[in-house]
């Protein structure tokens, strides 16, 4: 007990190693039942096979109305006068499935689980699910690629790209798992602006036409998945009105294409976000 502290950590130290070179099978098997032991509180049983649990709250709440989707066709759980009812909402009431719960998020996780129970029919939905941000955010890396290359060149489309995929507030919310709707934040703004450029970039009238309406369309589904589509909507319709303020000013033969593409993408986009 008088020994200083350092020569105590020594002593500590040696003997430590000293047991563990005797008894180093004992020690891990040890670690390997401690690690197994943490890491069963995030984890679940299914088919006779464990599963990680996926790592936030409101994926859940999406997951519960897709496993309703999958089992009988409604994001309700069970019907009350012949109307399909959520009974987890507003409990002990519930209310109308439709069109409380109507949104694109539950679909996708649906469909996603039933084209890859095709491959692997033992899959739990909650791992299926949990693959849905990272096919959104490869999807959005991809569209990213594509939309600098049109504008740029092929190494502003890799830095551009890379970006996307490493950016922490992104990387944060779209991890494995995080079956929430955040990827869309990334996947749809990034088609769009694909689109759009390949919209002003082509000199074809047709072509050009037929792209911003896609774009409307496109945005018609975005409202469906988040409320804040509009932020974007907003950005590219800003956009259109400085390019035709552009044309009036220094290239007055495009000012008829310009101001009819810039109504056709507000018409476009109101009547698809309005259905």
């Amino acid at each position: 007990p008088t020994l200083p502290d350092e020569q105590k950590s020594a002593l500590v130290e040696e003997q430590f190693q000293k047991v563990l070179s005797e008894n180093q099978a004992v020690a891990d098997e040890q670690v390997r039942q401690t690690a197994e032991y943490l890491k069963d509180f995030m984890r679940y049983e299914e088919n006779g096979q464990k599963y990680t649990m996926m790592p936030d709250i409101d994926p859940y709440q999406y997951l519960r109305l897709a496993r309703n989707y999958v089992d009988h066709g409604s994001l309700g759980d069970e019907i009350k006068n012949g109307v399909w009812c959520d009974t987890k909402i507003i409990a002990p009431f519930g209310r109308a499935s439709y069109p409380h719960n109507n949104e694109l998020h539950p679909y996708v996780l649906a469909h996603l689980h039933k084209i890859i129970t095709f491959f692997k029919p033992t899959l739990p939905i909650m791992e299926t699910a949990s693959y849905f941000p990272i096919i959104f955010v490869t999807l959005a890396v991809a569209f990213t690629f594509l939309f600098v290359h049109r504008i740029n060149n092929k190494t502003g489309a890799i830095i551009s790209a890379t970006f996307i995929a490493i950016a922490s507030s992104a990387v944060g919310r779209t991890q494995w798992g995080h079956a929430d709707t955040d990827a869309y934040n990334l996947f749809f703004p990034m088609i769009l602006c694909w689109i759009f450029a390949e919209a002003l970039e082509t000199e074809k009238t047709i072509k050009k036409y037929t792209l911003i309406t896609l774009i409307g369309f496109i945005f018609g589904i975005y409202a469906f998945a988040w409320t804040g589509w509009w932020y974007l909507f907003d950005f590219i319709l800003a956009g259109l009105i400085i390019n035709t303020i552009y044309a009036f000013i220094f290239n007055r033969t495009k000012i008829v294409t310009s101001i009819v593409t810039t109504v056709i993408y507000f018409l476009s986009t109101a009547i698809f976000t309005g259905i």
